[in-house]
């Protein structure tokens, strides 16, 4: 019988209009594969004499009680039952009989109406030695306990590695395996405690089509290893450019992400849903100039130097301390001029006091090194800074940053400068 079938837990029903032929459940795919000797496209034998059967016994032994409900209840609770081949035979009849004589009917092709697994409920399956015209498959059922049968392979076996790269290909074709939350929650701590190559690592990627938030939510281990294993098979692990999740790890204080993800890609850019992240949240303040008065909207700044102001003061207020270094890479990662006072004054409203404006400025120049000028004119940065900035983006381009750097032969200072460590 096809497997797909069996799995669901289908419910066999009446035949229409006769009444008195009784109803078929297959209650589990368990119970098929323990009871029955029907392998899809052949007819065997179980062999109880070569150790299937002991097997069989110990499980009976082990739990009596809920193979009762399975097999003939009143043999399987006997207290002095004989657990012989015959025995076993005869319990198993039913289920033997229906796969054996489905199987029959296999030379006729009747199989192929229950073969393709659809949300059709109800499938015709005519045959002239199955006793049933209707088939129904509860496509929900054979989801969730395939699911759970490959969730329990997974905890148990020994060749996980092979597992999930099963897993990987199945996935392709069975969508409904994405809603495995412990394949998709495990999956990559598992080849990470395993040391899987890139291209596994890559294929359980693809495969799972992880949406970009769920990286975040990884151990900080496993989230360097998705990112090492994934920048030497120079694939492209965001849906978002890789460049947006550096302000995105900021935004979320996922500071450590944030120093990660800097070691792979050259610098940030501009994110506009960022950006009314940043506004909508000061702005409830009651911090940020707004409306007529906002210095966008006038023409005094830009948004992308909005944005850096709004990022900095974000930190400033929630986790200054956590969020220091992070800031202070991501500044030396990109090529914007250092703010200056005009800008501070004109983002934020008349009611912030001179203190206050005192300690943004303090928390700046700890981030960019520089003092926050009274000059109106922006200061251009270092021509070493923007070769930093060139190299940078050159080697990010071609996958080679985190590698890079350590293979141009440069002095020790010039290369912690290349990797933003001052």
């Amino acid at each position: 019988m096809d497997i797909e079938t069996i799995f669901g837990k289908s419910q066999i029903n009446r035949y229409l209009n006769k009444p008195m032929i009784p109803i078929k459940f297959i209650n589990s795919v368990e119970r098929v594969i323990e009871y029955s000797f029907i392998v899809q496209k052949s007819v065997t034998h179980l062999d109880l004499s070569l150790g299937e059967f002991s097997g069989f016994k110990r499980k009976i032994q082990k739990r009596n009680n809920t193979f009762a409900s399975n097999l003939n209840s009143r043999i399987a609770a006997e207290k002095n039952a004989v657990l012989t081949e015959e025995a076993c035979r005869k319990r198993s009849a039913p289920d033997r009989k229906l796969l054996y004589d489905f199987h029959l009917d296999v030379s006729k092709e009747l199989e192929l109406s229950l073969r393709s697994v659809s949300n059709q409920d109800i499938r015709p399956c005519y045959s002239s030695s199955v006793l049933i015209n209707k088939i129904v498959f509860e496509t929900h059922k054979y989801e969730i306990f395939f699911n759970r049968m490959l969730s329990e392979v997974l905890r148990k076996t020994n060749q996980k590695v092979k597992f999930i790269q099963q897993i990987s290909k199945m996935a392709k074709c069975m969508k409904f395996i994405l809603k495995n939350k412990y394949i998709r929650d495990e999956g990559l701590n598992v080849l990470y405690f395993q040391g899987a190559d890139s291209t596994v690592v890559v294929d359980f990627l693809t495969s799972m089509k992880f949406i970009d938030g769920h990286f975040f939510s990884l151990f900080m281990d496993v989230f360097e290893f998705v990112l090492y294993k994934t920048n030497q098979a120079r694939y492209n692990l965001w849906t978002l450019p890789q460049c947006e999740m550096i302000n995105a790890s900021i935004y979320y204080r996922l500071f450590m992400r944030t120093e990660a993800l800097l070691q792979y890609r050259d610098g940030p850019r501009f994110c506009n849903k960022l950006y009314d992240n940043f506004k909508r949240s000061i702005i409830r303040a009651g911090l940020l100039k707004r409306g007529p008065e906002c210095p966008v909207e006038n023409g005094l700044i830009t948004k992308e130097r909005h944005f850096l102001i709004l990022q900095i003061f974000d930190v400033f207020c929630r986790d200054p301390f956590g969020g220091l270094k992070a800031l202070q890479m991501l500044w030396r990662s990109i090529p914007h001029l250092f703010i200056t006072m005009d800008e501070l004054t004109s983002v934020f409203t008349t009611q912030q006091n001179s203190r206050f404006i005192e300690q943004i400025c303090n928390f700046i120049e700890e981030i960019t090194g520089e003092e926050v000028t009274e000059e109106r004119r922006c200061q251009p940065r270092k021509l070493k800074h923007k070769c930093r900035i060139v190299i940078r983006r050159a080697l990010s381009n071609n996958f080679q940053l985190s590698t890079g750097i350590g293979e141009l032969n440069l002095p020790p200072s010039l290369a912690a400068f290349l990797r933003l460590e001052h």
